[in-house]
């Protein structure tokens, strides 16, 4: 675990360590030229020296027998502190992570109006790739595309504007998030979520249902030219997914607009 979160692996509990490479690890230790170095017979029975004891021969004593013991109580004693003092090494680097994270949070929500749009979907892809999942419209490739037609229809232009609005709240959540739960702070950044409204058929629609697909909506909303207009562009582009997710995405909009009734069932 220490190295999943770049620090050593730092063990300092030497007699924890000299037990484990004594009988697990290395029970026959050879010198460089293969010679025999030492080894260990587990299996002494328990005495004055501990319930853990073995014997040991080495070279340098002319493999003449040492007993060696530890008690196990006191084993697990110290690898429990070896595991607290880790622990802590990484509680204190994670911290050190989220507060830099939360540090970038800040400074992207900062210069979000700020930031050329195509910079700012580099940092976030840099920084924040999570947050490109979160829509099939927000995808590095489609967005990118999204803002290159944003004066060809207003489709385009409100899905940008969407992956704006849902970026500030996401940001702002983390911010919160990071106060409240990791660094016990009791600051909060107020925000205004809009949530637009959807149902069971609406979100049938999202994989073109059988019978909640497009042409259920199609007959609904045969009169609305706008909604006829979005629906036919998801109908052109069944195997696109930024075409076809551009135009669910407005169209959920103009529903919510001009259809809220349309959500109560």
């Amino acid at each position: 675990m220490n190295k999943s979160f770049g620090l050593k692996h730092k063990i300092n509990f030497r007699k924890n360590r000299e037990l484990r490479n004594e009988l697990i690890g290395h029970p026959i230790s050879r010198s460089k030229d293969k010679s025999l170095k030492s080894f260990c017979l587990f299996g002494f029975h328990p005495n004055e020296l501990g319930d853990i004891t073995y014997l040991k021969y080495q070279k340098d004593n002319n493999f003449k027998f040492e007993a060696s013991g530890y008690f196990t109580d006191e084993v697990i004693s110290n690898h429990f502190l070896m595991l607290n003092e880790n622990f802590d090494l990484i509680l204190k680097k994670t911290k050190v992570i989220i507060s830099e994270f939360k540090r970038k949070s800040i400074e992207i929500l900062e210069n979000l109006e700020k930031t050329e749009f195509k910079n700012l979907v580099n940092i976030v892809n840099e920084n924040f790739n999570y947050f490109l999942e979160s829509d099939k419209v927000f995808h590095y490739e489609r967005i990118l595309n999204c803002y290159e037609l944003i004066e060809t229809h207003k489709r385009y232009k409100y899905n940008i504007d969407l992956f704006l609005k849902n970026l500030k709240s996401s940001l702002i959540e983390n911010i919160n998030n990071i106060n409240n739960k990791y660094l016990n702070k009791k600051e909060i950044i107020d925000n205004e979520y809009e949530n637009l409204s959807s149902n069971y058929s609406f979100g049938k629609l999202y994989n073109n249902h059988p019978i909640f697909g497009i042409s259920y909506f199609k007959e609904t909303f045969s009169e609305d030219k706008k909604v006829i207009e979005e629906l036919e562009n998801m109908e052109n582009n069944i195997e696109n997914d930024f075409e076809f997710y551009s135009s669910y995405n407005y169209l959920q909009y103009l529903l919510n607009v001009n259809y809220p009734d349309f959500f109560k069932d």
